[in-house]
């Protein structure tokens, strides 16, 4: 006679076995968590149960990835039974929230978050051309200023006034007319490049602001990554 093994502890349906005979009267013997209730076949998705009475079926999504509909914390289903309501297969992505049947983008969210990385982006970019710092940024408009200063002036002999000047040609050797020209063609070059910068800073930011759905982020995104870094 067949008999159905099951998990002591969930019930789910194990394997089908043949009872050993009771050697005093030759009756089947059914051991414990086995019966002689013919098993069930479960749908699909679901696996046989036994109750202790008869046979049910419940569902089965172990190993299934699973999603946190409040934080998106991934997790995988370990145990039977229904996906609980606060987990679903659908994967989120970036900037949704849950709705309760689907994930839902918080466009507002998205753009200022998006727009935030533009203005990082554009600073990061900026900080290859000149060093970090805001003492450092001071320092830059300062040599810019001395040096303008003291071309203006016809490049004095005492340097007195001009510090920075000074430091410049302590430090390179070269002569004080030297030292401006070069603090003034290296602030040319800097203002063409951040203009540049700035240019497409601004216009990432107000594309984003047009934008009409994470499509349109993206596909601003990735133009702007792309070209800032051609700067």
């Amino acid at each position: 006679m067949d008999i159905f093994n099951y998990d002591q502890l969930t019930g789910e349906y194990l394997s089908t076995t043949v009872a050993d005979l009771d050697p005093l009267d030759s009756l089947p013997l059914i051991p414990a968590h086995a019966t002689d209730v013919t098993v069930i076949t479960p749908t699909a998705g679901s696996v046989a149960i036994f109750n202790g009475t008869v046979w049910g079926e419940i569902e089965d999504h172990r190993g299934a990835t699973v999603y946190d509909t409040t934080d998106k914390e991934e997790s995988t289903i370990t145990d039977l039974g229904a996906i609980p309501v606060d987990k679903t297969e659908i994967v989120p992505d970036e900037y949704t929230t849950w709705d309760g049947s689907a994930w839902i983008v918080d466009l507002p969210t998205a753009k200022t978050s998006e727009q935030a990385k533009v203005d990082g982006l554009a600073e990061q970019q900026r900080q290859t051309f000149i060093t970090n710092g805001s003492g450092q940024s001071m320092t830059y408009q300062q040599k810019a200023t001395e040096a303008d200063a003291y071309i203006t002036a016809g490049s004095p002999v005492d340097l007195t006034p001009y510090p920075f000047i000074q430091a410049e040609v302590n430090a390179t050797g070269n002569t004080a007319t030297v030292a401006a020209n070069d603090i003034l063609a290296a602030q040319s070059a800097w203002i063409v490049k951040g203009a540049d910068i700035e240019e497409l800073r601004i216009k990432a930011k107000i594309d984003l602001d047009a934008a009409a759905d994470m499509a349109a982020i993206t596909a601003i995104m990735t133009a702007y990554e792309a070209a800032i870094v051609l700067v």
